[in-house]
């Protein structure tokens, strides 16, 4: 984790104990992207759909160095770490703030690098970072884990006297996790399934939310042993043995974790929690379901 006052980027650390002294750093401002139309006979406009633009970063750092030779090998690793993204996804950009007890991430693209030279007399040179978060939301830096759940388990039951067992009373356990997202922000879950030596069969996947919504997805497909399906409920996508789309062969509503009141926990209110379960069409002892997501916040 980082100390506090520190900022990373690619993995660039700067801040205290670092050879770049932040001066600037600012990542919650937030504009609003508007569809508005004007009314053609009436005062005032009718209101379209409205939603955070991306967001822009500004870092200033202030590179401390004894030479000429040392300040450009510290920019040469800030111009490494601000580079293009050329393939791939966006790099994470990491921070922590005075008296924060954890960290946040956002991911960015940078936009440039811009020292002022003028100043190399000194030793001590400006060096204007741009980055731009596509996606505003801001995440936390630790990515939470439900660990491997198992299908649920048909228990007890009622034996008679015949060849074949009679089951007159079934009870289902297991197959179950608690989420939370304590962002005031819905967000996507990464989950995977992973079919064991008795197979997996058209698995359903649940997210039952406080606010009373059930999104179920169901999965027409039969996997064997060894087979994984890698499901991104943001962005809808779920992909078999990490090569091939199977995105057709799924109905129903991805689940997305509900953020919470940022309020509430303030206030004394319970922070209220969603059940992530799942099953299948029959049954395994061996196929498991993990999920991972993080706290998501709108500043």
């Amino acid at each position: 984790m980082l100390d506090e006052r520190q900022i990373s980027l690619r993995g660039l650390v700067m801040g205290p104990g670092t050879p770049y002294k932040i001066l600037e750093f600012e990542a919650w401002t937030r504009t609003v992207r508007a569809s508005d139309t004007d009314r053609a006979w009436a005062h005032g406009a009718y209101s379209g759909a409205e939603w955070h633009k991306d967001a822009v970063i500004p870092i200033l750092v202030e590179i401390q160095a004894s030479s000429a030779t040392e300040w450009r090998y510290h920019h040469r690793r800030l111009a490494a770490a601000a580079r293009p993204v050329e393939t791939g996804s966006s790099p994470e950009l990491r921070y922590r703030l005075r008296g924060d007890t954890e960290e946040f991430m956002q991911r960015v693209r940078p936009r440039g690098v811009m020292p002022k030279i003028r100043q190399l007399g000194g030793g001590m040179i400006r060096t204007g970072l741009s980055v731009v978060a596509l996606d505003p939301t801001v995440y936390s830096g630790e990515e939470y884990s439900t660990g491997d759940v198992g299908l649920p388990l048909i228990e007890g039951g009622l034996v008679a006297p015949w060849t074949a067992p009679l089951l007159s009373v079934v009870t289902i356990s297991a197959g179950r996790a608690t989420l939370l997202n304590r962002g005031d922000r819905a967000v996507g879950l990464r989950i995977r399934l992973t079919a064991g030596a008795d197979g997996l069969v058209q698995p359903v996947i649940t997210m039952a939310r406080p606010d009373g919504i059930v999104q179920s997805l169901r999965i027409a497909l039969d996997l064997t042993d060894g087979d994984y399906l890698d499901i991104d409920t943001s962005a809808q996508t779920i992909v078999l043995n990490g090569t091939a789309s199977r995105r057709s062969y799924v109905t129903g509503d991805w689940p997305i974790l509900p953020g919470t009141d940022p309020l509430a926990e303030s206030l004394g209110e319970a922070i209220l929690t969603s059940d992530l379960s799942w099953s299948a069409s029959a049954p395994s002892e061996t196929a498991t379901m993990s999920a991972l997501w993080r706290d998501a916040y709108s500043t």
